[in-house]
């Protein structure tokens, strides 16, 4: 049990160590957390992509396709990241209302490291929230289609 404990503390070390990403950093144990997962694969593999910054929206497709404008679909002013879509798009407001009405009553930050369950200092309830409402969100803007 100490080995494998030991163990688990260097691949954490490793995996840190010259990586910037919040998802790596802010990790205190190997392995999956049992909220980055959802019953439909659909919103598994999205979730995964945007955690990841690996996804199709245009501000990812652009650095490889120079014929791709990197602006949002759908405000058409900032360039189109996870971060602007699920948090900054003006064309959303109404559909993030439930989103930060949870952040605002349970003082949470309107991060996308909160946002995208990769902050372990959350309770699991709450991080199952979070991903029920951000599903709820992929949803019903249907920006799940284009990730």
């Amino acid at each position: 049990m100490q080995l494998k404990k030991y163990l688990e503390k260097k691949i954490l070390e490793e995996l840190k160590r010259g990586n910037d990403k919040p998802n790596l950093q802010l990790r205190t144990k190997t392995g999956l957390h049992n909220w980055h997962n959802c019953k439909a694969r659909k919103f598994t593999r999205t979730l995964f992509r945007l955690r990841t910054g690996h996804n199709r929206l245009n501000g990812h497709l652009s650095r490889f396709n120079k014929s791709i404008n990197p602006n949002c679909q759908d405000c058409h002013r900032d360039e189109e990241t996870a971060e602007h879509v699920l948090l900054q798009c003006k064309s959303w407001i109404p559909e993030r209302g439930e989103i930060n009405h949870y952040f605002h009553t349970h003082n949470i930050q309107p991060e996308l490291t909160n946002l995208l369950g990769l902050n372990p200092s959350f309770p699991s309830k709450t991080q199952f929230n979070i991903t029920r409402l951000l599903v709820k969100y992929l949803r019903n803007t249907r920006i799940i289609y284009r990730i």
